[in-house]
């Protein structure tokens, strides 16, 4: 018999590249599909990513999950068909700003195409999809892990990854499919377009005096590595199978007050406007007219308000119930620490 192997894509991703870290360190056989010229830029692009050489055990395939068949070669398909035999898919664009025609076709089509690609390999018995927690949308309180209600969302991104977790579970593929909800995933390394780590950033630069919410609010926000260990154990876990998981810090996620302190310059204080976003507009409508270049800055952030305005838990019994102690993520303050600070260097 074939060993078992893993078709993983979004592997240079921000968060796909910790997932093919996990994967490989298991000794899991992975392969994955990268958009590239040829196959040895496709290597290089995943060397990059992992910022180290490609380990042992993973194949790297020149494709594009934006056309049919993933863009393979007739002979890297035949290949890749009868060699997978679980996928797990966590490309996407985690952009909150995208038009929803956009957001639609990098969310929703490419995966309609990994389903059809994962429904035509023989071996195929289990699937994964990475989606987002935030596909609670407007929800406040309390989130399960069950089938988003239909709730307005925030952001494109959300609506998109809402209406992708409906076709993932449309029973295509007659296998188990498995739905992993991470929180605000962030890593050390971050880049200041991370939405958690631009409103920091604004904090830091005294251009954000005022927030909604309440500083004693519990913001879910995870570290990339560890997160991306709870998502392949899971993976790897029969008893994980068919189920939707938050992958989530929640009744222990930080407050959103400690968050802010770690941005907050001496002597400063900021505003919290309480629940819902008007007070917090009104605010805002007030500094840009004082610095009106601030304005598309403040549009960028608004997603992150918006959540701020409407306090969440994302409860975590599924993942628990599985991984008991081991479903447990470490705080990723020290996470968001060392970004800002990194961010404060590279900006000096």
């Amino acid at each position: 018999m074939a060993p078992e192997r893993v078709l993983l894509t979004g592997a240079t991703g921000a968060f796909g590249r910790y997932l093919l870290r996990e994967l490989a360190g298991a000794g899991r056989q992975v392969s994955v599909v990268v958009r590239a010229g040829d196959p040895e830029a496709a290597t290089s692009r995943v060397a990059a990513a992992l910022a180290g050489p490609v380990p042992g055990g993973v194949d790297v395939i020149c494709g594009d999950l934006a056309r049919p068949d993933l863009g393979l070669t007739a002979g890297d398909r035949r290949r890749l068909q009868a060699s997978t035999t679980a996928v797990l898919h966590a490309a996407a664009s985690t952009r909150f700003d995208l038009a929803l025609a956009r957001a639609r076709a990098a969310n929703v089509g490419t995966l309609r195409n990994v389903l059809a690609f994962a429904a035509s390999a023989p071996s195929l018995t289990r699937f994964g999809f990475v989606s987002t927690a935030f596909v609670a949308g407007q929800t406040g309180g309390r989130i399960l892990e069950t089938p988003p209600a239909g709730a307005p969302p925030v952001t494109t991104y959300d609506a998109s990854k809402a209406e992708a977790e409906v076709l993932v579970r449309s029973g295509l593929l007659g296998v188990a499919v498995d739905v992993y909800r991470p929180s605000l995933v962030v890593a050390g390394d971050a880049s200041g377009r991370h939405a958690a780590l631009a409103v920091l950033r604004l904090v830091q630069a005294g251009l954000m005096p005022a927030l909604p919410g309440d500083p004693r609010d519990r913001f879910d926000v995870v570290p990339a590595p560890e997160a991306a260990g709870v998502v392949v154990a899971l993976f790897s876990d029969p008893r994980a199978a068919g189920g939707t998981y938050h992958v989530a810090a929640g009744d222990a996620a930080p407050r959103v007050g400690d968050l802010i302190a770690l941005a907050l310059p001496a002597g400063r204080r900021i505003t919290y406007t309480g629940p819902g976003l008007e007070a917090w507009e009104a605010a805002v409508r007030r500094l840009c007219q004082v610095r009106p270049g601030c304005t598309p800055v403040y549009r960028r952030v608004g997603s992150i308000a918006a959540y701020l305005a409407n306090p969440r838990c994302f409860d975590t019994t599924s993942l628990r119930r599985v991984l008991g102690a081991a479903a447990e993520l470490p705080s990723a303050l020290p996470v968001i620490a060392g970004a800002l600070g990194r961010l404060r260097s590279a900006a000096a």
